[in-house]
């Protein structure tokens, strides 16, 4: 694919280096929710202001914007939700809880829920206790991460 991505660079310096280098640069939902590391490691301050700019640079490039959790924060994830969907983004949400608050779910295309069980496995797994939903049709979705799926 040609695609470069440093995934939650400790240290600012390997975070400045990588974007330098034209690698895209994930940093954590609950770092950029929380607005802090939780083990004291490099962490970003997502604005509504700078996710706007972000959202706006990739369009046309990029179709869905995931979190990965941050549903704790539900305010401002909202917020970020409707400005992605603004932008023309479909809209998903990762989290590890079994229920969504409505006014997140109104936000949302698609929803990824339950905690990851290592003996039950993940969205690929027959036996997974997660479940990743098309949320307008409530229809499951699982089917698309196992290896004979037919897309």
């Amino acid at each position: 694919l040609g695609v470069n991505i440093a995934e939650f660079p400790e240290t600012k310096e390997a975070a400045e280096a990588a974007h330098r280098m034209g690698d895209g640069v994930i940093l954590g939902a609950p770092n950029v929710m929380r607005g802090g590391s939780h083990n004291g490691n490099v962490s970003a301050r997502l604005t509504c202001s700078l996710f706007h700019q972000i959202v706006y640079r990739y369009k046309g490039f990029a179709g869905c914007v995931v979190f990965m959790g941050g549903e704790w924060h539900r305010k401002k994830l909202i917020k970020l939700l409707k400005i992605a969907k603004s932008e023309g983004y479909k809209t998903c949400l990762y989290t590890g809880e079994e229920e969504v608050a409505p006014e997140i779910r109104t936000q949302l295309d698609l929803l990824k829920t339950g905690r990851w069980e290592a003996a039950r496995g993940g969205l690929d797994s027959a036996n997974t206790n997660q479940r990743f939903t098309e949320v307008k049709t409530n229809r499951n979705l699982n089917h698309l991460f196992t290896k004979n799926s037919m897309i």
